[in-house]
């Protein structure tokens, strides 16, 4: 295979329909064989006419025109292995794989070029996350995802195949099976692309390209820089005051006893993540114990503690669920007070402790809780809670009740390993009593307050 190939591609069937297949190498430009898989022949002679004039450039000294989506290679290639979120990373990237809609035309960010012109990778990124806005209504059928769209003439149901079925994805189309199209109407289905999923996409496309800034040094400036940010949605946030809490532990013992009901306890209590409390082993526990001051030799009680353990970075694997239990979701140690409440707590469970076993809150038998949905989702149904109160919403009562008794916002942070003030604004919830004690205040001080008679006695604005 060399340069006198002027069309290094054929046309082949597959069950999907024709592809075309991209096979070249040339030695005497220094371009490596490259063997890819193209939708139409226009795709596959725009990518070997820009193989060759980026060949040129190398050899020229100039700095070749790079795409979106050899970026986003390298960078999942390279870097995002290491991160506590790869998984995610890749389900971010196929779904920013998927062609979007402009003027009649269907267009990838793979194949858009890293720069900030008019058929850049910035321009690019916000058309793509406006096509996304012009959903209304998502359903899976057979575990194909179709998207109903609003469009000039109303309200149109598609098919989008999913990115990893093909090297280059394909575009969507129209459904125009009235059979399939009644389905998908009665389906229940999803609502449109929430704030927060578009602004993780878009999160992503901001890191891969600052990446390649940095690292790479592929782009002259940091085009991240050029995008505007997609805000945050408003996150549904839910906490249980203490009478619901009350009621939950209740309802617990009675339909699955007391090893259930103290994970729930440690979740309001202790405010970790299920899966940390899931995976809580008796060696990283630490129990309080009277020790000597050092400056005046009494003997004063140490507070006890429970730990979870830095990971290391390199032995991480974002696709092993196990692995959660024993570390943070930002991967650094987090230490937890043993108050005096969950110092008791943890006393039962070591009287109730299984012989052999190190797991702290066990299923009863010794070994780890699985099933879980289903003993949450029918444990809810008995106390009356909102179908979608979930368990990491006990989290958020245990925030709401630290700062409604007085824990000034730093303790907080340190006590659940936060590292930014706004996490603890997100977590907690003042409770209307609360909030009434604290606003009620303002009419008793004495600057403020007046006797009927001077009430009556003050100057009127007439």
């Amino acid at each position: 295979m060399g340069r006198r190939r002027t069309k290094p591609w054929k046309r082949v069937k597959t069950r999907n329909g024709y592809r075309f297949k991209y096979d070249y190498k040339d030695n005497i430009l220094g371009i490596k064989r490259t063997r890819a898989t193209f939708n139409s022949e226009s795709e596959a002679r725009d990518f070997h006419d820009r193989l060759i004039d980026n060949a040129r450039k190398s050899a020229r000294g100039e700095k070749p025109v790079r795409l979106f989506g050899e970026a986003m290679v390298e960078y999942l290639t390279m870097e995002s292995p290491t991160k506590a979120s790869h998984k995610d990373d890749l389900l971010h990237a196929a779904m920013l794989r998927c062609p979007f809609e402009y003027r009649g035309k269907f267009w990838r960010l793979d194949d858009l070029p890293l720069d900030d012109s008019d058929q850049g990778i910035v321009v690019g990124l916000e058309l793509y996350f406006k096509d996304l806005r012009q959903v209304t209504k998502r359903a899976y059928l057979n575990h194909e995802l179709y998207q109903l769209r609003k469009e000039r003439n109303g309200n149109v149901w598609y098919h989008q195949p999913h990115p990893a079925e093909d090297e280059i994805p394909r575009p969507r189309y129209p459904v125009n099976d009235a059979i399939l199209i009644k389905k998908l109407n009665q389906a229940k289905g999803r609502g449109p692309y929430k704030q927060d999923t578009l602004r993780n996409r878009q999160a992503l496309a901001r890191v891969i390209l600052s990446w390649v800034y940095r690292r790479l040094r592929w782009t002259n400036s940091n085009l991240a820089d050029f995008i505007a940010r997609i805000e945050p949605g408003h996150a549904r946030t839910d906490a249980l005051d203490p009478e619901q809490l009350a009621c939950l532990l209740q309802n617990s013992d009675a339909l699955y006893g007391r090893p259930f009901t103290r994970l729930i306890q440690a979740a309001a209590w202790i405010g970790w993540r299920r899966s940390n409390l899931i995976g809580l082993t008796w060696d990283r526990v630490f129990w309080p114990k009277e020790i000597n001051d050092p400056i005046t030799g009494k003997r004063v009680r140490q507070p006890g503690y429970i730990i979870v353990y830095s990971a290391d970075k390199q032995t991480i694997d974002p696709f092993d669920l196990k692995q959660r239990r024993e570390r943070t979701k930002n991967r650094e140690s987090l230490l937890t007070t043993m108050t005096n409440r969950i110092e008791s707590l943890l006393q039962e469970c070591w009287k109730h402790r299984v012989p052999g076993s190190n797991v702290v809150f066990h299923n009863g038998t010794g070994g780890y809780w699985n099933q879980f949905r289903a003993r949450w989702d029918r444990l809810k149904r008995e106390t009356g809670l909102p179908e979608n109160f979930r368990f990491h919403d006990l989290r958020h009562t245990w925030a709401s009740e630290a700062l409604a008794a007085g824990i000034d916002s730093r303790t907080v942070m340190d006590e659940q390993g936060w590292k930014d003030r706004r996490m603890v604004d997100r977590y907690s919830h003042t409770r209307l009593q609360g909030r009434f004690e604290q606003m009620n205040r303002l009419g008793q001080h004495p600057n403020a307050q007046l006797t009927d008679q001077e009430n009556r006695d003050a100057p009127s604005d007439s």
